[in-house]
């Protein structure tokens, strides 16, 4: 079932992510960061290093190295806790539906002649829009363009289809994490839901197609893609249109286009 699917792919980027953080958090140095306004003004944080049950005060001048590192581990604390509530809940949901498919007192030789009960359209994406975006939400440098629905992305390219997609009610997820068969990690532009059927599309979007390294790494993406049974003209969306000379009303006329034929 494609609710499932797209609870595996998000359980197997939750898995990355968390590796990459207790990765992150084995090299932070010890002690904790504590912080507290200032007595006499509010505006004013004071930071301290609490380690071995003594607490030292940091300068904001002397020490902001310290501070700044301890600061990102402060972070990724509790990311990893996030994280893995989330992921907790995911598993929860699939270790339920693998209960309750096993436990179905029917023979096999009648499941091979039926169609099996699936999730509605409106279950599935509901379950979809439950998701968050992909880490790059948790971003700056490169992703500098903020869309409608208030999330960072790279381009106006990008912009406008993420605009597009919130303008027409199309459920979507920037940079969501997928797992591909030959074991390579990528982050699709957007994970695009049918609202009409529930089926999941990928949508990728190439915007520097000049470059070799990058024309290269475009063929890699839709071979991983095509491994793993996401295929163009199926259920892969391809679009590519230079950002540096980027024909806005052209590009956005193309993408109306694509999600009122494809996608609605």
């Amino acid at each position: 079932m494609q609710l499932i699917n797209e609870l595996e792919n998000r359980k197997r980027f939750l898995e990355s992510v968390i590796r990459q953080l207790e990765y992150n958090l084995s090299r932070y140095p010890e002690g904790t960061l504590v912080f507290q306004n200032d007595g006499l003004n509010r505006r004013v944080i004071r930071y301290y290093r609490f380690l071995k049950n003594s607490k030292k005060y940091l300068s904001i001048k002397r020490d902001q190295k310290v501070i700044n590192v301890l600061s990102q581990k402060y972070y990724d604390n509790a990311a990893i806790s996030y994280y893995r509530k989330e992921l907790n809940r995911i598993e929860d949901l699939l270790m339920i539906q693998e209960y309750l498919i096993n436990h179905f007192d029917v023979p096999e030789h009648i499941i091979s002649r039926i169609r099996q009960v699936e999730y509605s359209a409106e279950d599935k994406v509901i379950g979809f829009q439950k998701l968050d975006h992909g880490s790059s939400g948790n971003r700056t440098g490169q992703y500098r363009v903020t869309t409608k629905e208030g999330v960072l992305v790279k381009s106006k390219a990008e912009q406008i289809i993420a605009d597009e997609l919130f303008e027409s009610k199309v459920p979507f997820k920037y940079e969501l994490g997928l797992k591909c068969v030959d074991q390579t990690f990528r982050s699709p532009d957007f994970t695009v839901m049918s609202p009409s059927t529930g089926k999941v599309f990928y949508w990728e979007h190439f915007g520097m197609m000049d470059r070799p390294d990058y024309a290269r790494d475009m063929v890699d993406k839709i071979n991983s893609y095509s491994l793993t049974g996401i295929i163009p003209g199926d259920n892969l969306i391809l679009t590519i249109a230079d950002e540096r000379k980027l024909d806005v009303k052209g590009f956005t006329n193309q993408v109306r286009k694509i999600i009122e034929t494809v996608l609605m």
